[in-house]
């Protein structure tokens, strides 16, 4: 990773945050009680006022072997407002230091507030937003018609998270795999689902991944292009 001194400058800022809220493998125990009193958005449970934080990260050279990444200090926010018959109304907003986010992907959305329901049908998580074709939001996209997370435990290949990229390497293809023993921003993740979406970017579209599982809710959504090779990741704060 390229250490810079904005890097420098975040990591002496987190330190303190993630020594207080990390889960260690050997506190299993402890790990546990934290995340039932964490209130985050669990699929597996939700419920009116659950939030999850998201920290921002930036790549670069998708195509590449390397790992050039930073995190930022923009921050993504998603709270459960309410229940109905469409699903969860989630509300979605950002905050950001200083008078503009760090990342460009979202300078001109800064300061929206999106609001979308999260619903299950047969342990697919689906993502819409009634009336619109398009889904307003920085972490899940705006495909409404496609957008589905399948719930369930994947049993095919295993991947590892490296970094902001998967050890899958390039490939223009959906691959359903998993991963176990991720740890992210001071948390350990038991095991977790890892769907790589890239079929559009072999017609110049974007790809995504997706690490997540029904317990945890998302832990990371990384978008990224084709033509820039560059992408924006959402990972969860502990």
């Amino acid at each position: 990773m390229r250490i810079t001194f904005r890097n420098l400058l975040t990591l002496l800022v987190s330190v303190p945050f993630l020594v207080l809220h990390s889960c260690k493998k050997e506190e299993a125990k402890g790990c546990d009680e934290l995340e039932e009193s964490s209130g985050r958005i669990r699929f597996d449970s939700m419920a009116v006022g659950q939030k999850s934080k998201y920290l921002g990260l930036l790549g670069e050279e998708y195509f590449a072997n390397n790992n050039i990444f930073r995190y930022t200090t923009d921050t993504l926010i998603w709270e459960v407002v309410g229940h109905d018959a469409n699903g969860y109304l989630i509300r979605e907003s950002m905050k950001y230091v200083g008078s503009e986010p760090e990342s460009p992907w979202y300078a001109y959305t800064k300061d929206l507030v999106f609001e979308f329901y999260l619903n299950f049908d047969n342990d697919t998580l689906r993502v819409t937003e009634p009336g619109k074709d398009f889904l307003s939001s920085r972490l899940a996209g705006y495909r409404t018609d496609d957008w589905r997370l399948p719930l369930n435990d994947f049993n095919g290949d295993y991947l590892q998270v490296e970094g902001w990229k998967t050890s899958l390497g390039y490939c223009s293809c959906r691959r359903e795999a998993y991963t176990t023993d991720y740890e992210q921003l001071g948390a350990a993740y038991p095991r977790l689902n890892v769907l790589v979406d890239n079929r559009a970017m072999a017609f110049d579209g974007n790809g995504e991944t997706f690490v997540y599982s029904k317990r945890y809710g998302i832990v990371r959504i990384t978008l990224y292009s084709p033509w820039t090779q560059r992408g924006e990741a959402w990972n969860l704060l502990p």
